[in-house]
């Protein structure tokens, strides 16, 4: 039960090709009826643009297609957004560990990849630590109590070798990077209880286009867009539904769904809200990038009961409990934008699936009209296919059919 989160960053749908309809002696070429024109990969495609499909030759005629699925830009850019409230701390430790070998996995792809790093908290800069607590800084920007400074969200963090984007280079210079860098996240700061993951990938977008916090470099153009989400909890912790906070591991109102400054409910506002991420994202790297939104979240209620069967973290011997809570936010951006929804309750947090990165993907052709019965044959490579099923005029593959794959077909219109 393992979904491939980036296998997900892959364009599906209807493909542009030639086709050859014959009856009589007439020949007709033109590009598949249905589609919306546009070529896999270039981020339009979706396999029902609802166009009206061009008018194919009538009568009584044998169709035939053929057609090679096109190679996707192997060019992905990542932002990896952390969790890091209280709960968090030996979730983190396992990502770290997770994440290096996710990284091997991609640095034995052919795919030029680089990743940048926030948390799901904003940061500040400038200001003087104040109160109790801890105060974790990643190079300028810090956590916990302050007064003074200023306040951002979506800045980027620098990984543990000072650079701001890692790329294959980085990995392979310090193959412990993600070891080494996401444990200075810090967890559990004051004010970090506070999770708003999609609120950071909204700054961080706009900072990048700004060329602000350290985000210049992060987004590159022709790029796909992917980010990765690693929380225990929801958007804002229970995303403003005061009725699930789980006040029997202790969780009071005040840290689940309340403000801390004046006790006021935490709804979701506007940069909370995944359809105005994608938006967001549409905006600034315009709307033929691919972008994803890639969760690994408590993915189910019963995750989130069998986290909340372990301690978070165990301090001078004693162990600390910290309420998780199923992303139902997260798990609705992830299916918006056909992203991945990977589990905490995984031995691995399933990052061993990233191993298809950016393949092209075909999962359905419409036909010129729906086959005669037994009269359709797809052959892809040469070679016969039944992965596939006919649905009135779609046709529709599984598995998907992938990059330089040649499908070939032939079937008869009865009119």
């Amino acid at each position: 039960m393992s979904v491939s989160i980036i296998a997900l960053l892959a364009a599906c749908g209807n493909v542009r090709f030639t086709a050859d309809s014959s009856n009589a002696g007439v020949t007709a070429t033109g590009t598949n009826p249905g589609n919306d024109g546009n070529t896999p990969g270039d981020g339009h495609e979706d396999g029902n643009d609802g166009s009206t499909p061009g008018s194919p030759p009538s009568g009584p005629r044998d169709v035939n297609y053929s057609m090679k699925v096109p190679p996707a830009k192997n060019q992905v850019d990542f932002l990896l957004v952390i969790d890091n409230s209280a709960s968090m701390i030996a979730v983190q430790q396992r990502m770290a560990a997770s994440m290096t070998t996710l990284a091997a996995q991609m640095n034995n792809l052919n795919i030029d990849w680089q990743m940048c790093l926030t948390t799901t908290t904003d940061m500040n800069i400038g200001g003087q630590a104040s109160g109790t607590g801890t105060h974790t800084c990643t190079g300028p920007y810090c956590t916990g109590n302050y007064s003074g400074g200023q306040w951002y969200w979506g800045v980027s963090l620098p990984w543990s070798n000072g650079a701001y984007v890692l790329n294959k280079a980085g990995l392979a210079a310090d193959p412990n990077i993600f070891n080494n860098s996401i444990p200075r996240l810090g967890a559990g700061d004051p004010g970090t209880g506070d999770e708003r993951g999609i609120k950071a990938a909204f700054n961080h977008f706009a900072n990048w286009k700004a060329g602000l916090h350290n985000t210049k470099n992060c987004y590159r153009s022709g790029s796909s867009v992917a980010v990765i989400l690693l929380s225990d909890e929801d958007e804002r912790s229970v995303a403003g539904d005061c009725s699930r906070v789980n006040t029997a591991l202790g969780d009071k109102e005040v840290p689940a769904c309340r403000n801390y400054s004046d006790n006021s409910i935490r709804v979701l506002e506007f940069q909370d809200q995944p359809a105005n991420l994608i938006s967001q994202a549409n905006s600034v790297f315009g709307d033929s990038t691919r972008f994803t939104f890639n969760s690994i979240i408590a993915d189910t209620d019963a995750c989130q009961n069998q986290l909340n069967q372990n301690a978070s973290f165990i301090k001078d011997g004693i162990p600390y409990f910290s309420p998780h809570y199923t992303g139902t936010v997260y798990k609705k951006a992830s299916e918006l934008t056909g992203g991945g929804i990977s589990s905490l309750c995984s031995s691995d947090l399933q990052l061993n699936l990233f191993s298809t990165v950016v393949v092209n993907r075909l999962d359905q052709i419409s036909l010129e009209c729906a086959p005669v019965a037994g009269s359709l044959k797809v052959l892809v490579n040469g070679a016969l296919n039944t992965s596939n099923t006919v649905t009135g005029a779609v046709l529709s593959f599984s598995p998907a059919l992938v990059e330089n794959q040649t499908v070939t077909l032939a079937y008869r219109c009865a009119q």
